[in-house]
């Protein structure tokens, strides 16, 4: 299960002038920096969803996935509650998605040699094989989908970091 980042946000197909003349307050809103960002993000999340749909990830899968690889890249061992505060995501929303990725193959939870009650998460061979090629996938994906910010790239992202 995904956060539902692929969900429309309002319907906001009427041109600008039909807002205006209908809801001032509605024009308003349309024009303002939190629509036009989930705007953004949903364009962003549908496309990404068709790019990544060859690898049967979704966005949230592949970014667990791809950060469980940099969490045990030096062998260590990694439960559901770390990737969850490594990634300061919500630890059922973490669960799901690593149900989902277990059911697909891309990774095994073991025994913890030293918690009984928690489970090492290990990713399989098909999980580094797909996260390999998928990353790059979606790493091209981005460069193309944010190109239209050119040279303001650096300022952009800070001003994304800001709002973090």
């Amino acid at each position: 299960m995904d956060v539902g980042w692929d969900r429309d946000p309002l319907p906001c197909s009427a041109p600008e002038g039909d807002w205006k003349e209908m809801s001032p307050e509605m024009s308003r809103l349309t024009a303002s920096p939190s629509y036009l960002l989930l705007e953004v993000i949903h364009s962003w999340q549908k496309r990404i969803k068709e790019k990544l749909a060859d690898f049967d990830l979704t966005s949230t899968q592949l970014t667990m996935l791809a950060s469980l690889m940099v969490m045990t890249k030096n062998g260590k061992l990694v439960t559901q509650a770390d990737l969850a505060s490594f990634q300061n995501a919500d630890k059922m929303m973490v669960s799901e998605v690593l149900r989902a990725l277990e059911k697909k193959g891309y990774i095994d939870r073991q025994e913890h040699p030293v918690d009984r009650r928690a489970r090492s998460l290990v990713i399989t061979d098909k999980g580094r094989e797909t996260i390999d090629v998928a990353l790059k996938e979606a790493i091209r994906f981005d460069e193309e989908f944010f190109a239209a910010v050119g040279e303001d790239m650096d300022t952009f992202i800070k001003i994304l970091k800001r709002l973090l």
